[in-house]
């Protein structure tokens, strides 16, 4: 059972990590894009890759294998697809579009999933697959170009069983919201975790449990499925965890949330307290957005706008416009964004999700992921914000 004592406890260690967050007002010129030497080159992915990927799915764990196929790749642009063999039929899969970020980190979409992966040092690909709804998914590969073995350094997710509780806070439709959370991992294979959340609402009720299931990475990162969106964050020590909820659709919106062991916290154990990250998203931000049409052939680029005009310490919320080089701007949106400890900027809107990080302290790059079972889409972004 979750004590009074518990919340009152983890909402002191949230308070004193919220700070003033400063607004910096940016004018709307346009920045000269970027150089395409500049740009990351997905190239190095291309090829056939396959292997194993194990995790949950509905609380169920399971192995099996999985082939990786990229086609087509032009700058941080990538296609391919990804398929699971089936005993009794034709392969299962779909298709893939994908983006790479400077920091190594392949982020890729397809109809309703999201997918995180980078190369390792022995030459293999790493790559996590979470889907959220009535079907949760979160599994994990390391696979090899054309059925090589790779030799794979995983992390153990046992780690991470029991009760994990804390405030969350963010923007939700441009509205900030806060809250407390709580995540009880009860299973864990290799990796791979399952257990169930739940939240807070207005009344100070608890929402009934959603299931929730998980990668743990070698490095600390997070990645977690939910019914109703995604979890990205990382592993700050023993007793402390801080995820980015994003979730799209009419109610979309992006919190952070630092989580801390329940156990540890009714021990009276030291628990670790974050800085803010030093990262203020307030003010005008534009630059090319860069996508691959679904039928191949050279990207086309768009000119994307984003300003942050409400902010609480490691969140934000504003808008986001675009034009096709033509002026006319389009679509003005809201976008709800937060920052991570370790730097990671993640965002959502109604229709999709964004995850990158500062180049600069006035450069953003992030890849746009948007689940559609239409047709995904994602793209690469480079935005630069202008300061008087």
């Amino acid at each position: 059972m979750i004590t009074r004592r518990a919340i009152l406890a983890a909402s002191a260690v949230f308070s004193a990590t919220r700070a003033s967050a400063a607004l910096a007002l940016a004018d709307d010129a346009t920045p000269a894009p970027p150089a395409s030497s500049d740009l990351p080159d997905a190239s190095s992915f291309l090829g056939a890759w396959s292997g194993k990927y194990a995790g949950y799915e509905r609380a169920g764990a399971f192995r099996r294998p999985v082939n990786y196929d990229f086609h087509h790749a032009a700058g941080p642009n990538l296609m391919g697809a990804f398929s699971v063999p089936q005993a009794d039929g034709p392969p299962a899969g779909d298709a893939l579009e994908a983006v790479l970020l400077s920091d190594g980190s392949l982020l890729a979409v397809d109809t309703d999933s999201l997918f995180a992966g980078a190369l390792r040092p022995d030459g293999s690909l790493r790559i996590v697959a979470v889907e959220s709804g009535v079907d949760d998914v979160a599994a994990l590969s390391v696979i090899g170009r054309e059925g090589a073995s790779p030799s794979a350094s995983i992390a153990d997710a046992s780690s991470l069983l029991g009760r994990w509780i804390g405030p969350q806070h963010g923007f939700k439709q441009g509205i900030h919201v806060s809250a407390m959370r709580q995540i009880e991992i009860v299973d864990a294979t290799g990796p791979a975790f399952a257990g169930a959340g739940i939240s807070t609402n207005g009344a100070d009720e608890w929402s009934d449990p959603a299931l929730v299931e998980g990668i743990l990475l070698d490095d600390g990162a997070l990645w977690l499925s939910t019914t109703d969106g995604y979890l990205v964050g990382r592993v700050l020590d023993e007793h402390t965890i801080q995820l980015a909820f994003l979730e799209a659709g009419m109610d979309n919106g992006a919190l952070t949330m630092l989580l801390h062991r329940q156990s540890a916290m009714m021990d009276g154990a030291d628990l670790l307290t974050p800085e803010i990250p030093d990262i203020d998203l307030t003010g005008t931000w534009t630059g090319e957005s860069i996508d691959m049409p679904a039928a191949g052939g050279e990207p086309k680029t768009t000119i994307r706008e984003m300003t942050f005009s409400d902010a609480d310490a490691d969140a934000f919320s504003g808008t986001k416009r675009w034009h096709i080089g033509d002026g006319k701007w389009r679509a003005s949106k809201t976008v709800n964004a937060v920052a991570l400890a370790d730097g990671t900027v993640a965002m959502a809107d109604e229709q999709g999700f964004a995850i990158g990080r500062l180049l600069a302290a006035d450069t953003l790059e992030f890849a746009y992921l948007e689940p559609s079972h239409g047709e995904p889409f994602a793209c690469y972004n480079r935005l630069t914000r202008s300061r008087p």
